[in-house]
């Protein structure tokens, strides 16, 4: 018999804890409740998604562009 724990999601619980008891006063206790809807909406609100990845392409790609013509001297 093992007493193993899925430390990230155990961590991920008390995290969710933390910030529902601090920036929003309220008692979540996601500890215990496996179904709570603010670890539920939140796992949403980071769950990567294609539209998400394609936007960050975008951005650093953009950045780069945007690098490449600061730096670089144009002679007309």
């Amino acid at each position: 018999m093992t007493d193993e724990i899925g430390i990230h999601d155990f961590l991920g619980k008390y995290a969710t804890d933390v910030i529902g008891t601090c920036a929003f006063g309220l008692k979540l206790d996601s500890m215990t409740n496996e179904t709570a809807k603010f670890r539920k909406y939140g796992r949403q609100l980071f769950k990567p998604t294609f539209r998400l990845l394609i936007v960050n392409i975008l951005g650093m790609i953009s950045s780069q562009n945007s690098k490449n013509v600061e730096n670089s001297t144009v002679f007309i």
